[in-house]
């Protein structure tokens, strides 16, 4: 695939022939890829760092620690939480876990996101 620079909307082809073009739908996936998606990583506002099982995360942090002695050697429990992104400072600085955290090591994630399974 291929933008050619002389059209004057962002002709962008999906083949090697300049006959079939994409659809506004196929174009905006395009530029939307060229990122990682970050949804992963939004706050979950009511849920509170007590939403996660505290022995899975203090697994998890302790696993951190040994594979990464010098990174984290520094690190607060909390810090490396927030390093990982199982955590993250809102808007009003307070901690809550992430949708990534949440989902990975709460304790009931359905009470924020009754859809789940």
């Amino acid at each position: 695939m291929y933008l050619r620079e002389e059209c004057t909307e962002g002709c962008i082809f999906a083949h090697s022939t300049e006959t079939e073009g994409l659809a506004l739908y196929g174009i905006d996936r395009l530029l939307k890829d060229k990122t990682q998606p970050a949804h992963d990583v939004k706050i979950v506002r009511d849920a509170t760092p007590s939403d996660l099982d505290s022995e899975l995360l203090a697994d998890l942090l302790s696993r951190q620690k040994k594979l990464h002695p010098r990174l984290f050697a520094h690190f607060s429990d909390e810090d490396i939480a927030i390093a990982l992104r199982i955590l993250a400072h809102d808007d009003e600085g307070t901690i809550r876990p992430t949708l990534a955290g949440l989902l990975a090591l709460g304790t009931y994630p359905q009470k924020f996101f009754p859809g789940l399974p």
